[in-house]
């Protein structure tokens, strides 16, 4: 039941009463379908991830996750590998704001959460992965799928404490087309960010258009949805989603190049041209800039002949 971590701040916390950070949520959630994975030895971070992916309708394969996200040296798995693994499974893994009151709302929806714990001391930390399963708010006590126990109940307070050790890390996994109960706009484009970087083209364009219908003048979506349609040689659609960037944000120098570069490749080198000479002074650009207007030079010359 060893996770790894680099050292957390600690930060005091005095008793909790999911009363009062429940709100408008109903008073219990107890997510009964919830997979349960006993971990193994040391496998707490993939017994956590194959319930959360189990959940999502994925195929788990234990063995295969502990091969992936498990490092016998350390005798534990780092929240990166686990968040990599989600995403080349075609989950999103979405890092909540670091309040209880986030995990909450995420259980209310219907969705479960996976959080780091800190058995330990700050000084002395024993690390675990486990999946929060659900509330009650008249007992004020949290269920969770932990280690060897299918449904611990733990005081709220006592698991906090826990949590708060180890830097209140806590996330779920959202399906292409969903969103997390309340999404924010930075952690959400971040995620969807490192999610591209992956997936499938198809999963990433749905990402992008969900997006961009929620934040229409989001840049890096824009500028993600124009990659995605660039990589799959939908030319013109490339064209559009850089200009549509452009529109909203015409500084943008990276959306500009690629614009340049889509409109290369779309046979259209002067005009091209033109998108890049507006990029001349953009000190992180200048030499590929130079390099690709020579470039296009000569292949004006030679459409004009």
């Amino acid at each position: 039941m060893f996770a790894l971590l680099l050292p957390a701040i600690l930060i005091g916390c005095a008793h909790l009463n999911l009363a009062e950070e429940t709100g408008a949520l109903p008073p219990s959630t107890h997510l009964a379908d919830v997979p349960f994975y006993p971990q193994t030895e040391f496998h707490c971070g993939p017994a956590a991830l194959a319930t959360m992916l189990a959940h999502q309708g994925v195929a788990v394969d234990y063995e295969e996750l502990v091969e992936r996200v498990y490092l016998p040296e350390r005798q534990g798995s780092l929240q990166a590998e686990l968040t990599a693994t989600a995403r080349s499974l075609g989950r999103i893994p979405y890092r909540l704001e670091a309040n209880i009151g986030a995990v909450l709302a995420e259980l209310a929806a219907g969705r479960p959460v996976l959080v780091l714990e800190n058995h330990g001391l700050s000084r002395y930390p024993y690390w675990h992965y486990a999946v929060v399963i659900g509330y009650d708010q008249t007992s004020n006590r949290l269920l969770l799928r932990s280690g060897n126990e299918r449904e611990l109940s733990i005081r709220a307070g006592a698991w906090f404490r826990q949590w708060d050790r180890a830097g209140r890390w806590a996330v779920v996994l959202v399906e292409p087309g969903q969103w997390p109960a309340d999404a924010d706009r930075e952690r959400w484009l971040n995620a969807a960010v490192d999610f591209e970087a992956v997936a499938e083209d198809d999963a990433a364009l749905a990402v992008w258009e969900q997006t961009l219908e929620r934040w229409p003048d989001a840049a890096l979506a824009w500028l993600g949805l124009g990659n995605v349609q660039f990589r799959r040689g939908r030319l013109e659609a490339a064209v559009d989603a850089y200009q549509r960037l452009l529109e909203i944000h015409p500084d943008h120098a990276s959306g500009r190049y690629n614009l340049a570069v889509a409109l290369q490749r779309n046979g259209r080198p002067c005009q091209a041209r033109s998108e890049l000479k507006a990029l001349r002074a953009d000190a992180t650009l200048g030499q590929r800039v130079t390099r690709r207007i020579r470039q296009l030079d000569n292949e004006c010359q030679h459409n004009v002949k």
